[in-house]
């Protein structure tokens, strides 16, 4: 305002000047006197509560809406199994490294497993038992008794014919025809088998009870009694064609 008024005091002052005759062209018009001191610049104005330049002299109100603080992003735990075993050790000198997946298995733990034989437990095997060996000199001797049983039955000595077994006599065919009057007895060739045992072959002939003629092949069988004598323990007869 000060400024504006200077310039209407200088501009009307210099119209008078005109308008008196001849004025001096190098004459300094005089400057009003406003109270301001000498040598000063003006001060430029300024709206209340702002500067110069517009911008607001006093920081702007608070809002209501306090924007959210996003918090810090938390440390990531690391999950290699190195490092987890390496601070396990670090607390606990004691403490084992945990395996990581331990219940799952991996394409390598199915490839050792395929490769390791699965466990056996050793097992004892029996002893072996060695059966009795039978030589030509055994089978000779149990062959004798066949031959002391026919002739104790043809000389009608059941008593004899009966010590020479050791179980009851199951030949009741070969009997029957030793019953008659005369009858015909070829002994075979003994042959032993794994057990130690010895088979006699028997071809008896001779005339039933109603004087038919009968032909009986019978088989016994003799082993050694644990006094080391040889008895017969069974017989097996059969029918043939007289």
């Amino acid at each position: 305002m000060r400024i504006a008024f200077a310039m209407l005091l200088s501009l009307a002052a210099t119209a008078c000047g005109r308008g008196g005759g001849a004025t001096n062209e190098n004459a300094v018009p005089p400057v009003a006197d406003d109270g301001t001191p000498a040598n000063t610049l003006p001060t430029p104005a300024a709206a209340p509560g702002t500067a110069v330049t517009g911008m607001p002299t006093e920081p702007p109100a608070p809002s209501a809406t306090v924007p959210a603080v996003e918090a810090p992003a938390a440390e990531a735990t690391p999950t290699d199994a190195t490092a987890v075993a390496s601070t396990d050790a670090t607390t606990d000198p004691n403490a084992l490294p945990t395996p990581v997946d331990a219940g799952v298995a991996t394409d390598t733990d199915a490839t050792a497993a395929a490769m390791t034989p699965p466990a056996t437990t050793p097992t004892t095997a029996p002893a072996a038992t060695s059966a009795p060996t039978v030589t030509l000199a055994d089978a000779s001797a149990a062959s004798s008794v066949v031959n002391q049983y026919m002739a104790a039955l043809g000389a009608n000595a059941p008593a004899r014919a009966q010590a020479l077994w050791a179980t009851t006599p199951n030949d009741s065919s070969v009997l029957q025809i030793a019953r008659g009057t005369t009858f015909n007895v070829a002994v075979g060739s003994p042959a032993a088998d794994a057990s130690g045992r010895v088979t006699v072959p028997v071809d008896v002939r001779g005339k039933a009870d109603d004087g038919s003629d009968r032909h009986v092949q019978a088989a016994y069988t003799l082993q050694r009694t644990p006094a080391g004598a040889w008895r017969i323990y069974s017989a097996t007869t059969r029918d043939a064609t007289p």
